[in-house]
C-alpha cells in the first residue's frame, strides 16, 4: 500500500488503461485474477517462492476489491 497506492484505484486504473488497449471492458477484479495468472505463468517457466507469495498477495487484494462492491 505504501509503495503503489490503494489496491482499489491502482488495479481501477490499470482495468482502464486494459480495456483502452484490448477494446474489451475490463474490471478491477479481472486485473488481480489476471496478475495472478501472470505470476502462475512465471512459475511455470521459472521457480521462485516470490511467484507463491505473490500470488497470495494479489488473490486476496481481487477479494478485498470484490468484497468491497
Amino acid at each position: 500500500h505504501s509503495t503503489y497506492g490503494d489496491a482499489r484505484e491502482s488495479f481501477s486504473t490499470i482495468a482502464k488503461l486494459w480495456t483502452v488497449y484490448l477494446g474489451v471492458d475490463v474490471t478491477a477484479e479481472q486485473v488481480a485474477a489476471m496478475m495472478v495468472l501472470m505470476k502462475i505463468s512465471r512459475q511455470r517457466k521459472s521457480k521462485h517462492v516470490d511467484n507463491w507469495i505473490d500470488i497470495i498477495g494479489y488473490a486476496a487484494l481481487g477479494g478485498e476489491i470484490e468484497g468491497g462492491k
